[in-house]
């Protein structure tokens, strides 16, 4: 729902209101933005999400920099992503210290709190004086990541990896899309060398290429959905289906596959068909409890279970996932994660596949395995395209996060015949 009110114009309050929004609500920054009305050009609108992004990537080494001059700092939600957001202007970005100040003086009587404009303003002139200095330990692991994230990364994979993640994760990353059309909609975007029908770019895509068969989907979960198309299957079902991205390449790539998406959601399945009506794709939705659908035990040859998870594998395209958690997954999750692979697996037919994804590089939520299982590692490496940032591990795959790819674990099982 759009906020009322007149359209916002100014680039830095529009990001503030989208960071307070994000935060308070738990939002991707997408869904938070959507929140407002906003009149501006494309330079401005890019300017307002450089600064969203920027400050939530580095959230925690902004964080240390305000408590160094706020050493308690207790002030309403608005103020501190106020202060938050010109800090990252000011260590990060081109903008001139004059023009962040004079700003950041003007909004905090529009967010309505005029009392506070000489605090705001005596952080931002002392950050302004302490120079240089302040932002030299900015490529450290601490400004990047909380600590809770970094120590259970490194226990699993090692700091030299997590390292080279943290370098990927200081810059934003390429944006990932396949089309339905015959023609892609930019001719100078780069197709992707890993994946057939996939195709990348730095900017945006224009709200119009929406409306004309476009779909916006990292390469990861494309990877993900181009090996189901590949296993070829008759009769497939993609449990916890929204907001429909997997589900809609099987569908786009593979025509003769009967498919239907299921999601417990009314509101998320409603997603998938907005999905389906602009991509001109049509396959049956299901709202139900994918661990209780009845009717479906052994009915299906792919069983495609995309589990809900952590989500930390795509903190280098969506950096406020960091601020949106505040500890490592918990039993609670692993639970719903067990049920959800269990309840796929009954509707497996004999000798179909089970294809288990998560969003995360948490080898924890990876559940245990059905006792019957065949873990068909050989099969799902032949069908990873050479070349991917793919790590063998834990029975299947890790992707590693770069430009292009958020990391992502799954694994193929193969059912008895």
């Amino acid at each position: 729902m759009v906020e009322a009110g007149r359209p916002i114009s100014d680039p830095r309050l529009l990001a503030v209101r989208c960071l307070v929004a994000a935060a308070r609500q738990r939002l991707l920054v997408p869904e938070a933005m959507g929140r407002f009305a906003y009149e501006m050009d494309s330079r401005d609108l890019a300017f307002a999400h450089e600064v969203v992004y920027g400050t939530f990537r580095f959230l925690p080494g902004l964080e240390q920099v305000l408590r160094r001059f706020c050493p308690k700092p207790k002030f309403p939600p608005e103020v501190n992503w106020l202060l938050l957001a010109s800090l990252y202007e000011l260590g990060f970005m081109r903008s001139a210290d004059y023009a962040v100040i004079d700003q950041a003086n003007r909004n905090i009587k529009k967010l309505g709190y005029p009392r506070l404009k000489g605090l705001v303003n005596a952080v931002l002139r002392n950050a302004q004086r302490a120079g240089d200095d302040l932002w030299r330990d900015r490529d450290q692991s601490n400004w990047l990541l909380p600590a809770w994230l970094e120590k259970l990364l490194v226990a699993q994979q090692g700091r030299e990896r997590v390292e080279a993640w943290q370098a990927r994760w200081s810059a934003r990353g390429l944006l990932s899309y396949w089309h339905t059309g015959e023609q892609p909609p930019d001719e100078q975007d780069a197709a992707s060398p890993l994946l057939p029908h996939c195709r990348r770019r730095e900017a945006a895509v224009p709200e119009a290429w929406l409306k004309s068969g476009v779909y916006i989907q990292n390469e990861s979960s494309q990877l993900i959905a181009h090996v189901a198309v590949q296993l070829a299957p008759r009769k497939a079902i993609d449990l916890c289906a929204a907001p429909g991205g997997k589900a809609c390449y099987l569908a786009a790539f593979s025509p003769q596959t009967a498919l239907t998406a299921c999601d417990i959601d009314a509101y998320r399945l409603g997603l998938i068909r907005q999905n389906q009506q602009r991509l001109g794709l049509e396959f049956p939705l299901l709202e139900g409890d994918a661990v209780a659908l009845e009717d479906v035990d052994g009915a299906f040859d792919l069983v495609m279970l995309d589990a809900p998870c952590s989500g930390i594998g795509i903190l280098g395209r969506h950096p406020e996932i960091k601020r949106h958690k505040e500890k490592p997954a918990d039993r609670t999750l692993f639970e719903v994660q067990a049920s959800l692979m269990n309840a796929a697996w009954r509707y497996l037919a004999p000798g179909g596949y089970l294809l288990y994804s998560v969003c995360s590089l948490d080898r924890n939520e990876i559940p245990p395995l059905p006792a019957d299982a065949i873990v068909a590692s050989e099969k799902l490496q032949a069908l990873v395209p050479n070349g991917a940032p793919v790590l063998w591990q834990d029975q299947g795959l890790l992707i590693e996060p770069d430009a292009a790819f958020d990391g992502f674990r799954a694994l193929l099982l193969q059912k008895q015949g």
